[in-house]
């Protein structure tokens, strides 16, 4: 059983890991989402060609075609800035943001598709402007790959050993996983648990045909919405009526 000397030693390393990643967040979600996009875009065709390189080819044949439709269907979402005009005349621009640190692990056995699912998460969690904890063996390999491409901190590797201390961290503003229904549950209990702001739990429960991460809308449950308003009408205005008044 470890000491309490070594326990204390772990805990500190996982909020220093933490910390680094929150910090990156703030360089990495200010990136326009097309920037993302094309990083990880040659990101992933290194890892795909480390893939092909290795001795075990055969069960990661397919590892990054989920990923590329995440890509894609981010292309198609996330990229434009929408405007709405407003009732008195102002302009609202919306766009999609990232919601900051996510946690992300595969709670199930690592065949293909759970792989193929994990590497999905990831991506999509990046290309919407979030920074990436992963854990375990699995994603230390993903680690390995990708963050060469990606700016300090933006994806880092823990053992699994840490996810539950950071999984009650405030600083994590969500967690994605492959999981069973009865794990889901047990995450969701103890995310509510926690105090201080919300986090958001993004779990595929379908290991077999990634039910949820094929759908369109699944890029959406990563970022919030921002509105910046432009209000020039209702200055203009006021400016005409004190030009009235001063005749």
């Amino acid at each position: 059983m470890a000491d309490k000397n070594t326990i204390n030693q772990s805990q500190h390393n996982a909020k220093k890991v933490l910390c680094a990643a929150y910090e990156a967040f703030a360089t990495w979600h200010q990136q326009d989402a097309s920037v993302r996009i094309n990083t990880l875009t040659t990101a992933l065709e290194f890892f795909r060609q480390s893939n092909r390189q290795s001795k075990d080819t055969q069960p990661k044949e397919t590892f990054d075609k989920m990923a590329k439709w995440q890509l894609d269907n981010a292309s198609k979402h996330i990229v434009e800035k929408q405007l709405m005009p407003g009732p008195t005349g102002e302009v609202n621009e919306l766009s999609l943001q990232g919601r900051g640190v996510f946690l992300i692990r595969l709670l199930v056995a690592p065949s293909p598709t759970a792989l193929e699912g994990l590497l999905g998460q990831v991506i999509t969690a990046l290309v919407t402007g979030n920074t990436v904890i992963i854990f375990g063996e699995t994603g230390e390999d993903i680690v390995r790959k990708l963050s060469p491409f990606l700016g300090k901190d933006v994806i880092q590797h823990m053992p699994d050993s840490h996810f539950e201390t950071l999984l009650t961290a405030n600083e994590v503003a969500g967690v994605a996983s492959i999981c069973t229904h009865q794990q889901a549950q047990q995450l969701q209990r103890k995310l509510a648990s926690r105090t201080g702001s919300l986090c958001r739990l993004i779990a595929e429960t379908d290991e077999k045909t990634l039910g949820e991460i094929v759908q369109p809308h699944y890029v959406f449950n990563f970022v919030t919405e921002k509105t910046v308003s432009n209000n020039i009408t209702a200055i203009g205005g006021n400016a005409e009526l004190l030009a009235l008044e001063s005749e």
